[in-house]
């Protein structure tokens, strides 16, 4: 549909000036710089400026619009639908077909209902039928980043984060629909989706994971188990992040992340779960320690062990030598245990 409606208006203009725009838009391939054509024509970066602009200057006189108003109110309607913006990429990947895609930038830029607005610091390059929409879509943005910070400690699920941003609209005082809310957060770059579908803050680790150990972290949340970490390493590069883009870890690497790491607590050989899963760090003599000082009277064995293998995958022999110790734990006469004064 765009494609050769572009390339029947494309045709009413003078050679260098359709040229010109052929290269700029990347119809018959990458779209080129001002100089990298200028290099070409062996002219200023300025002049291909003034060439570009010559040409749509001539389109708008010559009637050219008026071929193209249908797909003008197609993509303004779409806009619309979409809260009166849309992310560029994200538009063009929905509305035409990659080869297509240069023809709708070329017609957007000639359309009187569009602007281009480039990329800032938090949001990303948009094309929009009302400045305003620009304006109103990074002040709800930044407020529903700051609303994230204040209320939630790490990413949620897909459908809790849209229930959210929708909760936080309507506190607002806002009516929009749910395209709109959507299309207004994709723009923002203070807030994403994360590799494994998690959605909130872009600095925070389930949505943007830095190296080793926050993908470790993401994969031991994602399996909800204490994991070996060498089965770890393998999920990590063979599951959940396995992407061309991203760059395998090593066994050791992830093992080295484990030991350093806070969050990571070791509870057998070579076996690792999560802090907030309620796992202390220590030793077997350490957790049991930390047992009896909670309970503050002597203890059956059996429930020792069961409290140990709540925090440890070992054997029992492992918490029975431990419990031999008579440095740290004393043996009463009915056979319970307490620490030693």
């Amino acid at each position: 549909m765009y494609y050769p409606l572009a390339k029947k208006i494309l045709a009413s203009l003078p050679e260098r000036n359709r040229e010109v725009l052929v290269r700029r838009y990347g119809f018959s391939g990458e779209p080129e710089t001002l100089e990298a054509i200028g290099d070409d024509y062996e002219i200023t970066r300025e002049r291909v400026r003034q060439l570009e602009n010559a040409a749509f200057e001539r389109l708008s006189a010559n009637g050219s619009k008026e071929d193209a108003e249908t797909a003008f109110k197609t993509l303004a309607k779409h806009l619309e639908e979409h809260g009166q913006l849309r992310r560029e990429e994200r538009f063009l990947e929905e509305i035409a077909s990659p080869k297509e895609r240069p023809a709708v930038l070329f017609l957007l830029e000639l359309g009187d209902y569009f602007g281009r607005h480039r990329e800032t610091e938090h949001r990303h390059t948009v094309w929009a039928t009302s400045k305003d929409a620009v304006s109103d879509a990074e002040a709800f943005n930044k407020t529903f980043a700051r609303h994230l910070t204040d209320t939630f400690r790490e990413a949620l699920d897909e459908k809790s984060f849209w229930k959210e941003v929708e909760a936080y609209a309507r506190a607002q005082g806002l009516r929009a629909e749910e395209k709109a809310l959507r299309s207004w957060i994709d723009a923002s770059k203070l807030v994403g989706q994360g590799p494994l579908g998690m959605w909130g803050l872009v600095d925070w680790a389930d949505v943007s994971p830095k190296g080793a150990g926050d993908r470790a972290w993401l994969v031991f949340k994602k399996e909800g188990k204490p994991l070996h970490f060498e089965d770890l390493a393998e999920l990590i590069n063979k599951k959940y992040f396995n992407d061309e883009d991203t760059r395998p870890v090593h066994m050791q690497t992830v093992h080295n992340e484990l030991i350093k790491d806070d969050r990571f607590v070791l509870v057998g050989r070579g076996m690792y779960g999560l802090a907030d899963w309620g796992y202390a760090a220590g030793t077997v003599k350490d957790v049991i320690v930390s047992i009896l000082k909670k309970a503050n009277k002597p203890m059956r064995k059996e429930d020792v062990l069961a409290q140990v293998f709540e925090q440890r995958m070992v054997k029992p022999a492992t918490v029975l030598l431990g419990l031999s110790d008579r440095k740290k734990f004393v043996r009463t006469p009915d056979g319970r245990y307490s620490l030693r004064a």
